[in-house]
């Protein structure tokens, strides 16, 4: 793949009819980064995805992010994720559970897309 890949994709269901995906490139490996709220169950979840499978997923609860139409952040004690939507740019801040060593991944290039409500 190139040298940058599309690493972080943060997928989340504001109703069962419609949906916003954010995504942004980074020059890190090869792992994409879900975040999606269950509009069935209303239960949100942080999924780390390799090249071929599934590598990690936690249930998150409401209280460690916040998404408005300016920006997306994560927190927890260990990890933190911060997008601003108007630079498009963000990273990713981690010492523990959520990745198997320090990483500090710079994301650029970040962009939002709402889905029509057909889809």
């Amino acid at each position: 793949m190139k040298n940058i890949i599309a690493a972080l994709i943060l997928l989340l269901s504001i109703s069962s009819a419609s949906a916003l995906e954010v995504q942004c490139d980074s020059p890190w490996q090869d792992i994409l980064v879900v975040f999606k709220k269950s509009p069935a169950s209303n239960i949100s979840y942080l999924l780390f995805l390799g090249e071929t499978e599934l590598e990690k997923y936690y249930i998150i609860p409401d209280s460690n992010y916040h998404l408005n139409e300016d920006s997306f952040t994560f927190s927890d004690e260990h990890t933190n994720i911060t997008i601003d939507f108007h630079l498009t740019i963000g990273g990713i801040v981690s010492e523990g559970a959520l990745f198997r060593e320090h990483s500090n991944i710079p994301l650029h290039n970040c962009r939002n897309i709402i889905y029509p409500e057909s889809i």
